[in-house]
């Protein structure tokens, strides 16, 4: 049962994190949104920086895992980095729910604030950016990938665009900026990792 209310707990705040921030939530808003006691919510978790943690791990789940389906569907490592592309197509549109990219929003609200949680959202972008790399790396092995290409610099550009082209669709409220980003890097990336 008290898995249960965990899960009940932690499902019910990880999109009022995500939205509002680590500061910007409130033991309030946490047990209005529950409707539980606060003794309730901290019966299930030590304290609301567990529970921002807890939170955030939940909304990259659920960001990642489509992400990771899609590109373990493809078996030529070039079409898997263009499956990376095909999945930031739909990105705004996928996070909306949540209340926009849990990398983007964390990074900004914790730096200042939350250093256990802005160090766990840097480190889980620079594993998805070494996971991209990785792909590359072993897209040349099997000479699927061009290789003069340098897969960790790759990587870091790619992800560069795409998450400075997610900021600008984001703030400007305008999905052209992603998209022809997204466009930009697909025609190039053919270009540069096609043997």
């Amino acid at each position: 049962m008290l898995e249960k209310t965990a899960n009940y707990i932690l499902e019910t705040v990880a999109p009022i994190f995500n939205r509002q921030g680590y500061v910007g939530t409130s033991l309030s808003d946490l047990t209005k949104a529950t409707q539980l006691t606060k003794g309730a919510l901290y019966g299930n978790f030590k304290n609301k920086d567990e529970l921002a943690l807890k939170a955030f791990e939940l909304n990259i789940k659920r960001v990642l895992k489509p992400l990771n389906e899609m590109v373990d569907r493809k078996s030529n490592h070039l079409d898997k980095v263009l499956a990376v592309i095909q999945f930031y197509r739909t990105y705004d549109q996928r996070t909306k729910e949540i209340g926009g990219c849990p990398f983007l929003n964390v990074s900004i609200d914790a730096k200042n604030n939350h250093p256990a949680l802005f160090h766990r959202a840097k480190s889980l972008e620079k594993r998805k950016q070494e996971a991209l790399s990785r792909i590359i790396e072993e897209g040349i092995k099997r000479e699927e990938i061009n290789a003069d290409v340098d897969p960790d610099s790759f990587a870091k550009n790619m992800y560069s665009l795409i998450v400075g082209a997610y900021f600008m669709t984001f703030i400007q409220e305008d999905a052209s900026y992603l998209a022809e980003a997204l466009d930009q890097l697909e025609s190039d990336l053919v270009m540069r990792l096609k043997i």
